[in-house]
């Protein structure tokens, strides 16, 4: 049973869609950095404007004529 036994992570990689990542390292490790950056931008930035900044998280504007 050596040349007929298929790998069992090719299979599920095949199953699941996910595409074959040998020699891509540098690169996969870089949009991994990039994403988790740019996901952290919305928090930190809030929170940097409302504790240091003191802006505050809404304004009071009197109502709009066209708001029902």
């Amino acid at each position: 049973m050596t040349g007929t036994a298929t790998p069992r992570a090719p299979r599920l990689r095949r199953l699941l869609g996910l595409p074959v990542t040998r020699g891509h390292g540098r690169f996969i490790t870089g949009n991994l950095i990039d994403s988790l950056g740019n996901g952290m931008l919305l928090p930190l930035g809030l929170l940097y404007f409302t504790a240091l900044r003191d802006l505050p998280l809404a304004r009071s504007e009197p109502p709009s004529p066209w708001a029902s």
